[in-house]
């Protein structure tokens, strides 16, 4: 009944305490984001409009190239008065005039020239999904194009058109597994073929925003600069930061958190440039973009992409696929590479793209209200308009059209002319940074992270002064005679301490994503990261289990030697980390977030059920009698009980039942199984299962991939 009393009121104060640990703290973000802002800009800050947005773009006072300040927002030119003129012309070079008040500093070296031809890249796939008969699905089928320094290229399609396959090709990014995927054609960079240390230069911005929602946009940018630039020090990173993030019009939120689901953070259209300034941090020669626009209004895509636009101006060849632009958005572009069933249908300058279709009996009425060339380029791809024209019949219109002939006529001439040109790779060595940089650097961002997000944080801390507290009072100031009690309560702690741990499943999951992408973009590898990940969890594990301990020990009556308290602790740590790295290893090989929470207390059940305390090791069956060495909880269970056990003349008072102090703790501990074995063994035991989980969540980062592109 004593019991009753006190869990009901521990309970209800578990949860009231842990309810105000995760509430979002009060934060300035949002009102420091507003006010640095620029004047043009604070509308979007409050609405999502794409109308309201284009009205503020239209009252921003005019600029010419000598005072221009933020080329992201630029005056729009006059309305246009030609035919040409409102097919888009105008607007790149109006960006080039108004791009001069930003400069790269010394980085002046050109982009990559990117030539392909004949591209063909087929899956294996079944017959009901439209496979060969040999069993392969084609998704490209005889691509090509060309994109050249300072240029944008958007790559564009209906549906299924093959524009993300052609973009992951060119990027690298492309799983091709033996049997199961084959390539074949041309792919050439400045006149070669690809080459590792030449892609070292290149910058790929996925459709998603993965980043750390606790940190802010200037550390984010500073580890970006950090893992990405080649022999620089703090001050030519925090110039770079400076200098990428004037470009990019993401100068002014510099000290605002990026944000997230739970965090406040900043808007979706500066997330967007966030993305290309972490990508682009390094001043690489060749940028693919991958949807930059999809979830942004028109107003903000037109934003992002301007400042892309600026990319290309000194000098980048940026190449992008992007869904049904408006068509002020679509004008920045320099060509437009058309897909239609992972063919070209039309490869050329953007402004020259409707006229080119309506030759051949198209209608565009460019007069018309809400007229877009982009989406009628689209639509004639995809066989819905007037003359409906199937996608093979575009394809051989185009293969004979001038435009396509001197392509081909000039593809060995300007892949050859391309040799000469020059792009500087940097060092010889596999990544920018070297093992203990990349370490060093990956250790300080966790860090950061961790006591940057104070919700887990705090909760963390309660949790486990709250149930220490609860612990101590259920079990207080223990009797010498009750042996159970002490041997559930060490029980209960080490399930406490590894239980704990399934919380940090979401924020693994979040940092796998980026830990993808990072990997993906060369700049580290898996040893990298997995040997952080194991180091960088251990003092904050440290730090709660000591709380915990501290808090607990002295309150139940375990034994007052010290050297018995830094033991129970020194297990308890050690236990903890091995379901920590247990858990980090569920993280690595399942597929999904709700995979590895379901896995985790369900495996888990496999160890609790072999410590020895649920059923004593001696009345498993015989088949089942060596299990239980490949519990960790086992060792550290059995640790434990030795450790408050052995020599403790209070439990086993001398002459007790006729028998001496040691012969009792023999016949105790032999009922479970623990006879023989020092404290000590357990922790050698807890030692080689941590290896063996790390050792295993080695080998799923290495070989272990969900993400297939």
């Amino acid at each position: 009944m004593y019991s009753v009393y006190i869990l009901l009121p521990y309970m209800l104060f578990i949860n009231l305490m842990i309810l105000w640990a995760l509430q979002p703290p009060k934060s300035r973000i949002r009102r420091y984001a507003t006010k640095s802002m620029d004047p043009r800009l604070k509308r979007f800050s409050r609405t999502s409009s794409s109308a309201l947005g284009m009205e503020s773009f239209a009252n921003a006072p005019p600029s010419s190239s000598s005072s221009f300040k933020e080329p992201l927002l630029p005056s729009p030119p006059p309305a246009p008065s030609s035919k040409e003129e409102r097919r888009g012309s105008w607007s790149v070079a109006d960006f080039r005039r108004n791009s001069t008040g930003i400069s790269l500093g010394t980085h002046t070296e050109s982009g990559l020239n990117v030539s392909f031809k004949d591209l063909r890249y087929r899956v294996n796939a079944p017959k009901n999904e439209g496979s060969d008969d040999d069993g392969f699905l084609t998704i490209l089928d005889g691509a090509e194009g060309r994109a050249e320094s300072g240029e944008m290229v958007a790559l564009m399609g209906a549906s299924g058109a093959g524009k993300s396959t052609l973009l992951d090709i060119l990027a690298g990014r492309k799983t091709l597994r033996k049997g199961r995927a084959t390539l074949t054609g041309t792919l050439l960079f400045n006149g070669r073929p690809r080459a590792r240390k030449l892609m070292r230069k290149s910058a790929y911005v996925t459709q998603d925003n993965v980043h750390l929602a606790s940190l802010t946009v200037r550390q984010t940018l500073g580890f970006a600069a950090a893992l990405r630039m080649e022999n620089s020090n703090k001050d030519k990173r925090e110039e770079r930061v400076l200098m990428v993030a004037k470009m990019l019009g993401i100068d002014k939120i510099l000290d605002s958190r990026v944000g997230g689901t739970l965090i406040r953070g900043i808007s979706g259209g500066q997330l967007k440039r966030l993305s290309v300034a972490v990508e682009i941090i390094h001043l690489p020669s060749l940028i693919f973009l991958d949807e930059p626009t999809t979830g942004l209004d028109s107003s903000i895509a037109h934003e992002v992409m301007s400042a892309v636009r600026n990319l290309a101006n000194f000098n980048r060849t940026v190449i992008c696929t992007i869904h049904q632009p408006p068509p002020a958005t679509f004008a920045l572009f320099d060509k437009l590479l058309l897909l239609a069933r992972g063919r070209t249908c039309y490869f050329g300058p953007v402004s020259a793209c409707t006229g080119y279709f309506e030759s051949f009996g198209y209608n565009y009425d460019e007069s018309a209200a809400g007229a877009n060339p982009a989406e009628f380029a689209v639509a004639v791809a995809g066989a819905f308009l007037e003359p409906k024209k199937a996608p093979h019949e575009l394809c051989e219109l185009y293969s004979d059209s001038e435009g396509r002939n001197e392509f081909s006529t000039s593809f060995e001439a300007t892949a050859s002319s391309d040799r000469d040109l020059s792009v500087s790779t940097g060092a010889s060595t596999t990544y920018p940074s070297s093992l203990l940089e990349q370490c060093l650097t990956l250790g300080r961002r966790q860090v950061l992270k961790t006591m940057q997000d104070k919700r887990p944080l705090n909760a963390g801390i309660v949790r486990h002064i709250v149930v220490a507290l609860f612990y101590g009072s259920i079990y207080n100031n223990l009797k010498e005679d009750q042996k159970l009690e002490r041997m559930s309560l060490c029980f209960f702690t080490l399930m406490f301490v590894v239980m704990g741990h399934q919380q940090n499943i979401p924020i693994v999951f979040e940092e796998r994503l980026l830990f993808y992408r990072e990997r993906g973009a060369k700049i580290y590898g898996n040893f990298s990261y997995w040997l952080t990940g194991g180091v960088s969890v251990v003092p904050l594990t440290i730090v709660m289990v000591a709380i915990f301990a501290s808090a607990m020990y002295k309150m139940t009556g375990f034994r007052s030697e010290w050297d018995a308290f830094l033991f129970f602790f020194f297990i308890a740590c050690i236990t903890s980390l091995n379901g920590l790295f247990y858990c980090q290893l569920l993280s690595v090989l399942s597929p999904s977030q709700q995979a590895a929470i379901a896995l985790y207390p369900a495996t888990l059940f496999f160890f609790i059920s072999f410590t020895g305390y649920i059923i004593q090791i001696p009345a498993l069956p015989t088949w089942l009698s060596g299990v239980p060495d490949v519990s960790f909880l086992r060792w550290g269970f059995q640790s434990l009980v030795i450790n408050e056990f052995q020599g403790n003349t209070m439990v086993f008072p001398e002459g007790n039942n006729g028998m001496t102090t040691d012969q009792q703790y023999e016949a105790f501990v032999t009922a479970y199984g623990f006879e023989g074995y020092t404290r000590w063994n357990g922790v050698q035991w807890l030692i080689v299962n941590a290896a063996v989980f790390r050792g295993l969540t080695f080998l799923g980062l290495r070989y272990v991939r969900y993400e297939n592109r």
